[in-house]
């Protein structure tokens, strides 16, 4: 019998009332419902008949309940009960009901993240798998999906679920549907290590710190170690292939912290980190992780919208990155790397130095329309009406006549030509000279040339023109004539 077609209207194992669908998978879905008899909000995780009648998922539902249920961990998802309904067919598993998303939702709408904040999510998920390790609980499916970031009152709790892949360790004779029996690669393609993509059966606590150091990848860099157009050409590129290096998609993060990521995907396991414990110790001892303790851990860890309830530092610490930041690489299919600002409290990771496409459209812009800008003021400028500008000339006065200059006898000088009688009705004299002024010295008694310097350029505004003057009263050359 499949489920019903509206789940707010059963009630599922007796007790347990279905509020509203939350998800639903290729297994079965998982629902908001109450305990009528506590009224307890629960998260009630199904598996559909046909599902459960498969070789091995029956059992893999069940180890799944198993492994949350030996972990009494604050960061692993509580499982309260498990049972099966006759009435709908349906296997069920009650969790602890929590708020918020998952950190895959998070990174969606934020992109990459600041190191603090990344560091401050995952250490309390390092500590979790550290206590599943030491149980003989493999989880074998880490990923953001599986890291849900649960909002409190308190602040945020990263939590770690869905074991429904994890291997037992310390039980040799469970039937389960994994690579041990079949051969089989089993979990995400993204975030499998090198030995669960060959089908290892010797699969150690080595492979979930490989997993874990992709989900690093993701949370630092936004993008991860190996990227392909296949599942199955990812699955190859992970066994023969080299990791892309993290500072090469994050050239911007602390040498000491991307070393410590780095060594988490080194393919010989011998190399990688021992355990989850070692992985966290050394996270610890970055430099960005100095002085830093519970309370503002705390504070670090982001919701599912990419918020820290307390602000981050700036990028100002010792080690920061020095220098101009890092040019942003061209975002593609398989290196989409890249940091944008998220609604984090704090400062950003770092600021982008490359202009953005809009940036450079508004670059272009602008520079062609100083161009065209350029090219009209020249235009203008060339075709504007020019007033002509006068040459400048010297004006020659001759104080006599330059035709009627005849050398003075040498026995007689002449007379000063203020001596001469002036007689109002007798013809003009032959020789002419310049009325002086009174505060000027008399004439001198030979010729000079005088050069009178170049008139001004005429202003804009018109000059009244000269009254007409009456040329009987002067000479030729415009020189009054003294009578």
């Amino acid at each position: 019998m499949s489920e019903p077609q509206h789940p707010q209207e059963f009630i599922v194992g007796g007790r347990y009332r279905v509020i509203r669908e939350l998800g639903r998978g290729g297994m079965g879905s998982v629902y908001e419902a109450e305990n009528l008899r506590t009224r307890r909000r629960v998260a009630l995780k199904t598996m559909r008949p046909e599902v459960s009648d498969r070789d091995g998922y029956a059992q893999r539902f069940e180890r799944e309940a198993q492994a949350a249920g030996q972990l009494h961990h604050p960061n692993v998802i509580d499982v309260i009960d498990m049972g099966d309904d006759a009435a709908y067919g349906l296997m069920f598993i009650v969790q602890e009901f929590l708020h918020g998303g998952d950190l895959a939702k998070c990174l969606k709408q934020v992109g990459a993240l600041p190191p603090q904040a990344v560091v401050a999510t995952l250490l309390p998920i390092m500590d979790a798998l550290e206590a599943a390790h030491a149980h003989g609980i493999i989880h074998r499916d880490l990923k953001p999906d599986n890291i849900f970031l649960h909002e409190t009152p308190r602040g945020v709790v990263p939590k770690l679920i869905d074991f429904g892949i994890a291997k037992f360790t310390q039980v040799h004779s469970e039937e389960e549907l994994s690579c041990t029996a079949t051969g089989q690669m089993i979990g995400s393609p993204n975030y499998v290590s090198p030995e669960q993509a060959r089908g290892d059966a010797d699969i150690d606590p080595c492979s979930d710190v490989w997993s874990l150091g992709v989900v690093f990848y993701k949370c630092l860099s936004r993008s991860i170690p190996y990227s392909a157009p296949t599942p199955s050409s990812l699955v190859a590129k992970i066994i023969y292939e080299e990791p892309i290096a993290l500072a090469q998609l994050a050239p911007h993060l602390p040498a000491d912290l991307v070393a410590v990521v780095q060594r988490a995907v080194v393919k010989d396991r011998a190399q990688r980190w021992p355990s989850m414990r070692a992985f966290a110790d050394a996270l610890r001892g970055c430099a960005l992780w100095q002085g830093v303790d519970g309370a503002t851990a705390q504070g670090w860890v982001v919701n599912e919208r990419g918020e820290t309830l307390t602000p981050l530092p700036p990028l100002t610490p010792s080690w920061a990155p020095t220098g101009p930041a890092p040019l942003e690489p061209d975002a593609s299919p398989e290196h989409p790397s890249g940091l944008r600002s998220g609604p984090w409290g704090g400062e950003v990771s770092v600021e982008r130095s490359s202009p953005t496409r809009a940036s450079r459209s508004a670059t272009v812009l602008a520079a062609v329309l100083g161009v065209i800008g350029l090219g009209v003021a020249s235009t203008a400028a060339y075709l504007w009406p020019r007033r002509p500008r006068p040459t400048p000339t010297g004006v020659v006065i001759y104080t006599t006549p330059p035709d009627e200059i005849a050398p003075a006898p040498a026995a007689a000088p002449a007379a000063p030509p203020a001596a001469l009688p002036v007689d109002a009705g007798a013809a003009a004299p032959a020789v002419a000279v310049v009325a002086p002024s009174p505060a000027s010295p008399p004439p001198p008694a030979e010729p000079v040339v005088r050069v009178a310097p170049a008139p001004a350029r005429p202003t804009r505004r018109a000059r009244p023109a000269a009254p007409p003057q009456d040329p009987a009263r002067r000479g030729h050359n415009g020189a009054l004539i003294l009578r």
